[in-house]
């Protein structure tokens, strides 16, 4: 039988579906709780969730539900979550080897 968790591809599509039920779970929390108590946002974020089979760390419904309790965005709802492109650092210029020294001495002559 095949082991689909060894799997490079299926874990990759896995944790992309899985992220994209947390938005959907937060997005429609938010949209329904926000500026309420955070006990309300809880309710919410935690139904939501359950709705798509996900069991949230208690902790984590806490801490989302003080944020939608104060009508600011889930992390995952900005426009800046998600990868992050890597910042790309120029290369040190390389030292010049023997060849290159050479060369460069002849760079400056006329051709004769």
């Amino acid at each position: 039988m095949y082991d689909f968790s060894r799997d490079e591809d299926f874990r990759r599509e896995w944790d992309y579906l899985y992220l994209r039920s947390v938005h959907a779970a937060a997005l429609a929390a938010f949209e329904r709780a926000a500026w309420k108590s955070e006990d309300e946002a809880y309710v919410a974020l935690a139904t939501e969730l359950r709705n798509r089979g996900i069991e949230a760390e208690p902790d984590a419904l806490v801490a989302g539900a003080a944020v939608i309790s104060r009508g600011e965005q889930p992390a995952i709802l900005r426009p800046a979550a998600g990868r992050r492109k890597r910042e790309v650092t120029p290369r040190p210029p390389a030292t010049p080897t023997a060849r290159d020294q050479l060369s460069n001495s002849f760079t400056h002559h006329n051709g004769r």
